[in-house]
């Protein structure tokens, strides 16, 4: 199955090269070489870990703010830099809320990273909120 990050690229590459959906016409045959796809999951990627390191970012300390971001945007350690911003929130016990434990859960997703054990550790510093 294709991702839907893969197909919105397919669609906007489509569109850019003259394709037209509400239009009946030839069958337009479009794709993307492994190298190219290989870019456009690195984009998507950087994308995801920059929004759930921008979600806690209030929560952890500048340092380690500066740490991940260049992890991510400066090394391309994405892996590296959420490992780190996860074990930073459960060894310093600060508190989350769902959703920014729902942005870091969607960039372990999109990396498809076993993060199994580390997710369930942070599930343990939501705030319950009544």
């Amino acid at each position: 199955m294709t991702p839907p990050w893969l197909t919105r690229e397919a669609i906007l590459q489509a569109l850019s090269e003259g394709w037209q959906p509400q239009k009946r016409g030839p069958a337009f045959e479009f794709g993307f070489d492994a190298s190219t796809i290989r870019k456009i999951r690195a984009r998507r990627i950087v994308e995801v870990c920059n929004r759930a390191l921008e979600a806690v970012r209030v929560a952890i300390s500048k340092q380690q703010y500066n740490d991940a971001h260049d992890y991510i945007n400066k090394y391309g350690e994405w892996g590296l830099a959420m490992e780190f911003l996860i074990d930073w929130i459960c060894e310093d016990d600060i508190r989350i809320t769902e959703r920014q434990f729902q942005y870091i859960q969607a960039a372990v997703k999109v990396m498809e990273m076993a993060a199994a054990e580390r997710m369930k550790h942070l599930a343990w510093q939501i705030i319950v909120q009544e």
